[in-house]
């Protein structure tokens, strides 16, 4: 028997955004699921979504959650991020504050995404409150990276798994969770280049100050967060731009970092770095946020060379537009890339030769690269597994899967070993 026939009324979900990226992962899924009459949505924006810093990516949410007629809630905490203390200060404090939330809103579900550590107050609150938890994008790996362990616990924390491709849900699996419980669904990042028109090349780049008909290439790089300088390999790809003789005749579209540890100090390298650049070159930019459909125009331009760095967007959405992709450093470590992904360290000849080739490499048609996140259907999928999952009461009863155990005496690692 289904949810709904048992609580005699719509299942009431909770969507959570805590960041610029969840904006173009999010709003195919709330389209899909807004037009199902067994479902009834709300939507809680909290962390660097919230802030004016990075661009306020909940307005974006917000707009598209009037449109379809679903009610709004932000969890106001400050996010503090440039030491790891803060960092962890601030998500307790956004706990207790999500405790107080869901308890008010009492849903059936919640659904949370990726990885960044802002979600671990919403996961922790809807745990202490029994409240199953949906996650999308679990079983990927970004191993230089904070967000590799975070991701792994929200795993282990939830009730369902919506993941982008089938390696994802072996990991997941292999964590222990139940199969019945793993949908593949792909990235639903890529449901913005099917969704509808992209907006006019000349509507997006003008504004910012760059020229839709000279050559551009984008570099997105974020904190290495595992690293006890998270800033190094950042450094060493501005030394590697600074030091390309290809990229002298391109614009340089410099995307935010993210608001991790590092973050500010990157934004403000990138930032000095547009400034100071010879007036005699094409020009350079830093943008704080670009709506999803605004940054797809981008990729998608036929002026646009290459993307460099270590974001999402390099592993997850280049391989659907066919652009060539650098992929830096350590960050991403462990994540599956498309065929037209070159994959290096943050080392500066390596980073130099990497954008060398992708610069003399065709871009690809639309959808003609193998990309292993997907088609640009994933909000429709992730509607219909939301929709078939089993009641509150079976979702919560979890069992983890049986796994072979190899013998503890082989297992132990090494210095553990007798040496007698």
């Amino acid at each position: 028997m289904s949810e709904m026939a048992v609580l005699n009324r719509p299942r009431r979900i909770v969507v959570v955004s805590s960041s610029r990226a969840d904006a173009a992962h999010l709003i195919s899924p709330l389209r899909a699921l807004a037009s199902r009459r067994s479902i009834a949505l709300s939507l809680m924006q909290c962390g660097a979504a919230l802030s004016e810093e990075y661009g306020r990516s909940c307005d974006l949410l917000r707009d598209e959650a009037h449109r379809l007629d679903i009610p709004t809630c932000d969890v106001g905490v400050p996010l503090g991020i440039d030491t790891g203390a803060e960092f962890g200060a601030a998500i307790g404090a956004m706990t207790t504050a999500f405790a107080i939330a869901l308890e008010s809103a009492s849903p059936d579900l919640i659904l949370i995404i990726a990885d960044r550590g802002e979600m671990m107050a919403p996961a922790m609150a809807a745990t202490t409150l029994r409240i199953p938890i949906i996650h999308i994008e679990g079983g990927e790996r970004s191993e230089g990276a904070l967000d590799d362990a975070v991701r792994n616990a929200l795993t282990k924390l939830s009730h369902a798994h919506l993941v982008t491709t089938s390696l994802a849900a072996r990991r997941v699996e292999a964590m222990g969770e139940s199969p019945w419980r793993i949908h593949v669904v792909g990235a639903a990042s890529l449901d913005q280049l099917r969704a509808a028109a992209l907006p006019s090349i000349e509507s997006v780049l003008e504004p910012i100050g760059l020229t839709p008909s000279i050559p551009l290439v984008i570099v997105s790089m974020h904190p290495t967060t595992l690293d006890d300088d998270p800033t190094a390999e950042a450094r060493a790809l501005l030394d590697a731009v600074d030091h390309c003789d290809s990229l002298h005749s391109h614009q340089i579209l410099f995307a935010f970092p993210n608001a991790d540890e590092g973050g500010r100090v990157i934004r403000h390298l990138f930032s000095h770095w547009c400034k100071a650049r010879s007036p005699s070159l094409p020009s350079a930019k830093l943008v704080t946020q670009l709506p999803p459909q605004s940054w797809f125009t981008v990729l998608n331009h036929h002026a646009t060379c290459a993307i460099v760095g270590n974001s999402s967007s390099v592993v997850m959405e280049s391989p659907a537009v066919g652009i060539p992709a650098v992929l830096v450093g350590r960050r991403q470590e462990g994540r599956e890339v498309g065929d037209n992904t070159i994959a290096v360290a943050a080392e500066r000849s390596a980073i130099i030769a990497a954008i060398s080739t992708a610069l003399s490499t065709q871009r690809r048609p639309l959808w003609a690269t193998s990309n292993p996140y997907g088609d640009g259907h994933a909000g429709e999928r992730i509607a219909q597994a939301i929709e078939s999952l089993p009641s509150r009461a079976v979702l919560l009863h979890k069992i983890a899967t049986e796994v072979s155990v190899v013998d503890a005496s082989s297992a132990a690692h090494p210095r553990a070993r007798s040496h007698n």
